[in-house]
C-alpha cells in the first residue's frame, strides 16, 4: 500500500482528498498540518498523489534503502521534522518508524500533556527548551511520563530537536498501526 508524507493542506486543497475514494489513514505530526498518508488507491491516483512537489512517497519496498535521502532529509526538515539522523542506511521500514515514533510522541505531547503548538512564535528544531515558553516545557515533560518514557533530556539546554529525537526512539519495537499498515 502506497505510503506519503504530505501537508494536511495546500493552496489547491488537501491531498488526501485525492486518496479519500480508495480509503485513506493519516497519521498526524501532532497539531502539525503535516502526516504520513497510507492508500490502496490505483495507479492512476498513486501517480497524481506523487506528482505533487509537496510530497514524498516511501517505496513499495519497506526494505529498500530510499534513494534521494539528502532530498528527504530536507523535505521533513521543512515540515520541522527532526530528520538530521538520517543517513542514507535505513530501510524505509526503520526510517517511517523512527519519523512515526516522534509523530506519537507529539500528539501525545498535544493530547494529555495538554501542550499549545510547539513550533509558534519562530520556534525551530534548534531552540532549546529553556528559552520555550513554560507551558511547552511542562507539556513535554507530561507527555513523556504519560507514556513510561525517560524525561531526563526535557531539560534546558537540550534542543527541540534532540528531545523530539530522544522521544520518538523510545517508542521501540511496539506496532506502528495506520488502517490496513503495521510498522
Amino acid at each position: 500500500m502506497p505510503l506519503y508524507f504530505m501537508p494536511m493542506a495546500t493552496g489547491s486543497g488537501v491531498h488526501a482528498a485525492q486518496l479519500a475514494p480508495f480509503g485513506v489513514a493519516q497519521l498526524r505530526y501532532g497539531g502539525q498540518p503535516f502526516c504520513l498518508a497510507a492508500s490502496a488507491c490505483d495507479a492512476a491516483t498513486d501517480a497524481s498523489v506523487t506528482a505533487n512537489a509537496d510530497v514524498r512517497r516511501a517505496a513499495d519496498d519497506l526494505d529498500s534503502v530510499p534513494v534521494a535521502i539528502e532530498d528527504l532529509r530536507t523535505y521533513l526538515e521543512g515540515y520541522h521534522v527532526p530528520a538530521d539522523w538520517l543517513d542514507g542506511q535505513q530501510t524505509w521500514h526503520s526510517l517511517l518508524r523512527g519519523v512515526l515514533g516522534i509523530f506519537l510522541f507529539v500528539q501525545r505531547y498535544q493530547g494529555e500533556g495538554g501542550g499549545p503548538p510547539i513550533f509558534a512564535n519562530g520556534v525551530t528544531l534548534e531552540t532549546t527548551l529553556s528559552a520555550l515558553p513554560s507551558s511547552v516545557q511542562q507539556a513535554l515533560r507530561v507527555a513523556a511520563d504519560n507514556q513510561g518514557f525517560d524525561g531526563s533530556v526535557v531539560q534546558g539546554p537540550a534542543s527541540l530537536r534532540s528531545v523530539l529525537r530522544a522521544m520518538g526512539q523510545q517508542w521501540g519495537d511496539r506496532p506502528i498501526l495506520m488502517g490496513t499498515v503495521t510498522l
